[in-house]
């Protein structure tokens, strides 16, 4: 065997050595670019479907949020109530006047016929005449002005007061006292009338 056959050989051992360097160090730079295991880099869609996943419910809460809308708007045609109220109610006198009105009828009449029978000279039966107006002035007090109730208890007492001057001077046949008697119960059942109103 020759030097040259030798030499050659290591030559080619090298080579192919060196062949075999270069593709070991080709695929260790493909190997480090590109990696091999692309299936695990698969967080991003995860991430998207989580995205996701947060969307839905936000969305939810938008489509609850219009119904709370409509209630409200239902609700303001309700200020019409508080109109309403304005104060206390005025009083009616109408019924209070229908109760009284055949009381003060009977008393002027009363007054009329004690007046004529006094103005004759006569003096009998006058007192019968003023004990059923005496009877009659408890039924007035009975019977309050609901707008004035105390002005129409005032006034009546006043007139009882004048038919007892009354009632006292007819039985004593005093014709100036019946007088002045009758004058005060005039005055006092006109008060009376004028409250009737």
């Amino acid at each position: 065997m020759s030097p040259r056959a030798g030499n050659s050989g290591r030559i080619g051992l090298l080579v192919a050595i060196g062949v075999v360097a270069l593709i070991i160090a080709g695929s260790a730079v493909l190997l480090a670019v590109n990696p091999p295991f692309q299936g695990e880099a698969k967080p991003t869609p995860s991430t998207s479907a989580s995205a996701s996943a947060t969307a839905t419910p936000t969305a939810s809460p938008t489509t609850s949020a219009t119904p709370t809308a409509t209630p409200s708007a239902s609700a303001t045609p309700e200020p019409e109530p508080t109109v309403t109220p304005t104060g206390d109610p005025v009083p009616d006198d109408a019924d209070f006047r229908a109760a009284v009105a055949p009381y003060l009828s009977d008393a002027e009449t009363g007054l009329s016929m004690i007046e004529v029978s006094v103005d004759g000279g006569s003096f009998a039966g006058t007192q019968d005449i003023v004990r059923p107006m005496m009877q009659d002035v408890q039924r007035l007090l009975d019977h309050p002005k609901p707008s004035d109730p105390d002005t129409w208890k005032g006034a009546v007492e006043s007139y009882s007061g004048a038919l007892d001057a009354l009632y006292q001077a007819l039985g004593n046949t005093d014709s100036a006292r019946t007088a002045t008697a009758l004058e005060s119960a005039h005055t006092s059942l006109a008060t009376l009338l004028d409250l009737a109103q």
